[in-house]
């Protein structure tokens, strides 16, 4: 029995290894084969070199002496990092990026394994996070927002975990939960607590609203969310005048409320995440064609939805998928990428409806296990080879056209 569990153990360690190294390559190859593309990348890109050459860490600089508060500061702490470590490349500069994309599709399948307790599962869902067209178009340029997704999913984990123990082990998960949530605000603002919002209608549906809050754990993790979330954003406001009116303005009123904008504002304009939703999770959203009517009898179906509240990994997933979708529907400022966060429960679910197609047997061997999974990682080979020729066909262009 006990080299069983030890055989078992090694190859559940060779799968892991074999996944990194595969969302590896789907991360980082041919990253540094193209220039910087404007303007997004070049702002951000030009705001890190500004500060790297000014020895400013804190207070973002676009030019010389033009202080730039539109993001905080992660991201330009990271294409730092990525800078000093590969030298002054355009690789150097996207490390970071596909480094949070590679750690987001690893934490997919962790919270995926952790709420279902399916290791398959959570190896499908990792594989299908990373291979939807947007999360991977995303990884490809330099944008806060997969920054903000590895934050959130972390985040969803850690609350999954606070709520499924107890005693001193919920506690941490709780603090991690602050720590991951206030990290997420140095990556993307409030946007960060968009999944909070999915937390807060999981915790009302099952009646544990007080019960999770109202413990002596909670003046710390508020302590811990403000100095790993808010410590920037009041040290910034002390230092430069006028900086917590723009904050306000720029990160809530202006995405929130007021058309300053212009991204698609009205209620016409959530439209958008119609196609980003649908045609930005091919190919895996063909297989919600296939189960359409288990989709169709679920979704419409009032019982369904009365049993949620004793099914709360389900429930967790719907909620965390169209409460924030609500959200950024009623918002003035609408952006594809701004939907990136809810792409992984939607992964998570497409793995669920891709897991009752292919039956994955409990196996010791690798070899056995791969057999078994053979139709899938066809698939997603002929999958990731085309998006990867992507990224090559760019690096062709760029090379015959001298760039």
């Amino acid at each position: 029995m006990k080299a069983t569990g030890q055989n078992s153990a090694a190859a559940d360690a060779r799968v892991v290894v074999c996944l990194t190294v595969f969302l590896g390559i789907l991360a980082f190859s041919f990253q540094g084969s193209r220039g910087i593309w404007q303007p997004d990348e070049g702002y951000y890109t030009g705001t890190a070199v500004t500060m790297m050459d000014k020895g400013s860490a804190l207070i973002p600089y676009l030019g010389e002496d033009e202080i730039f508060l539109d993001k905080p500061p992660m991201i330009y702490w990271g294409i730092i990092a990525g800078l000093k470590i590969f030298g002054h490349s355009e690789f150097g500069a996207r490390f970071f990026h596909g480094l949070c994309f590679l750690l987001t599709s690893l934490t997919v399948g962790a919270l995926s394994y952790s709420m279902f307790r399916d290791k398959w599962l959570g190896v499908l869902s990792a594989l299908i996070y990373a291979t939807m067209i947007v999360p991977f178009v995303a990884a490809n340029f330099i944008t806060p927002d997969t920054t903000l997704t590895l934050w959130t999913t972390l985040s969803l984990l850690c609350f999954w975990k606070s709520m499924s123990s107890e005693g001193g082990v919920c506690a941490v998960w709780k603090m991690l939960l602050c720590a991951a949530t206030g990290l997420g605000l140095l990556a993307k603002g409030p946007a960060a607590l968009l999944p909070c919002a999915g937390m807060f209608v999981f915790l009302m549906v099952r009646r544990k609203m007080l019960r999770f809050f109202v413990t002596p754990w909670a003046l710390g993790g508020v302590l811990v969310f403000a100095v790993t979330g808010l410590g920037w954003y009041v040290w910034v406001s002390s230092k430069v005048p006028g900086a917590s009116e723009y904050f306000f303005d720029n990160m809530v009123l202006g995405r929130l409320v007021t058309e300053k904008y212009n991204r698609n504002p009205g209620l016409a304009g959530a439209l958008i995440y119609i196609p980003v939703l649908v045609f930005g999770s091919l190919p895996w959203s063909a297989i919600w064609l296939e189960k359409r009517g288990l989709l169709k009898s679920a979704l419409f179906s009032g019982q369904w939805w009365k049993s949620l509240r004793e099914r709360p990994a389900i429930l967790l997933l719907v909620c965390c998928f169209f409460v924030p979708l609500l959200v950024l529907c009623a918002a003035s400022s609408k952006l594809g990428l701004y939907a990136l966060p809810i792409f992984v429960p939607l992964a998570i679910a497409t793995a669920r409806l891709w897991r009752r197609k292919v039956a994955i047997v409990e196996v010791a061997e690798l070899r056995q296990t791969f057999k078994c999974l053979a139709q899938p990682l066809k698939l997603t080979t002929v999958w990731v080879s085309l998006l990867l020729l992507t990224r090559l066909g760019r690096y062709a262009r760029a090379v015959g056209s001298g760039q």
